[in-house]
């Protein structure tokens, strides 16, 4: 993800630091920025900060209520008090997810992910939309939760959809790319997530169709 980050914010530094606080400092002292923006850090408390955006899935929302590994949360669910304003991702919660944002007080920001074009992993090249049309794909993602991925290719006209899924945050190997070239034969396209593709980039040979 810092290497995706770095790849599309052109001439945005992107610090890494397991130590989000010496990682701050870092950013002030060699890069004097206007604004710092903490990626996944909603607990990382010791770092003050200005604003707290919370990231809610629409669908997942707040699971059964319970911390890891019983459920999802990371915190109790009462830790959304800290939040400054919510982004939900892919629509309306469910009317208890609504009722917990609603009692502290958490202003909404709805938002979904929109394809805007396929682009050609090696090149960069983009195509239409409509390149997807009619045509038999296999679907390769290894992000936490891979099915809004594979329900958009649908949505664009993939047909006979086949799909293979990894571990969030998965580093690929020669063996994976080789199970992932037997499972492409007959597919007129591989598609994979641009998270993924950083990744796979270096492992696909000359010709092999990865977008």
């Amino acid at each position: 993800e810092p290497y995706l980050m770095a790849e599309r914010l052109a001439g945005v530094p992107v610090v890494v630091s397991p130590d989000r606080v010496r990682g701050g400092r870092i950013a002030i002292e060699r890069f004097s920025p206007d604004v710092i923006i903490l990626d996944d850090g909603f607990q990382h408390i010791r770092l003050e900060r200005d604003v707290n955006i919370l990231l809610v899935d629409s669908v997942e929302g707040f699971g059964n209520g319970f911390l890891l590994p019983r459920g999802i949360l990371r915190e109790h669910v009462s830790g959304v008090k800290r939040a400054d304003v919510a982004m939900v991702k892919g629509g309306n919660l469910r009317k208890g997810d609504r009722e917990v944002l609603k009692r502290y007080g958490v202003d909404v920001l709805s938002f979904r992910y929109n394809p805007t074009a396929v682009v050609d992993v090696r090149t960069g090249a983009p195509l239409a939309l409509d390149a997807l049309k009619g045509k038999k794909a296999l679907a390769v993602a290894g992000v936490a939760n891979p099915n809004p991925f594979f329900k958009s290719l649908e949505r664009l006209g993939a047909v006979d959809l086949k799909t293979l899924a990894y571990a969030d945050h998965h580093a690929y190997t020669s063996s994976d790319f080789e199970a992932i070239s037997a499972a492409a034969q007959g597919r007129d396209i591989v598609i994979t997530t641009e998270k993924d593709a950083v990744k796979l980039k270096a492992l696909a040979p000359e010709r092999f169709p990865l977008y």
